[in-house]
């Protein structure tokens, strides 16, 4: 997307992009009894939006809205960013996404 229309004089934000954090992302971060309760995470089977003894489960599939951005996952801040600017979004505002309804 070129913003070089009618968007050109403004920033644009999304603020829902969201990161699909892992038991393993977060381990680093975490002091105990925390720690271990991620370690074993870890090897809990792989549904998105749903790994045993993480995250809740969210109940139902959503659909992309009509005419949205059909990407779900970058697997890099830097893909993030280049799809984003492919956009034309200037700032993303990152939740998460299996500890949202935390």
């Amino acid at each position: 997307m070129n913003k070089s229309g009618e968007f050109a004089d403004f920033i644009l934000v999304d603020a829902d992009v969201h990161i699909n954090e892992s038991p393993e992302d977060l381990i680093p971060y975490c002091d105990l009894p925390w720690r271990k309760a991620l370690e074993a995470a870890s090897g809990m089977p792989r549904r998105y939006l749903n790994i045993p003894g993480f995250a809740p489960q969210f109940s139902g599939n959503r659909p992309f809205w009509p005419g949205g951005f059909d990407k779900k996952t970058v697997k890099t801040p830097e893909q993030l960013r280049s799809d984003l600017t492919d956009l034309g979004i200037d700032i993303g505002v990152i939740f998460p996404d299996n500890l949202l309804n935390v």
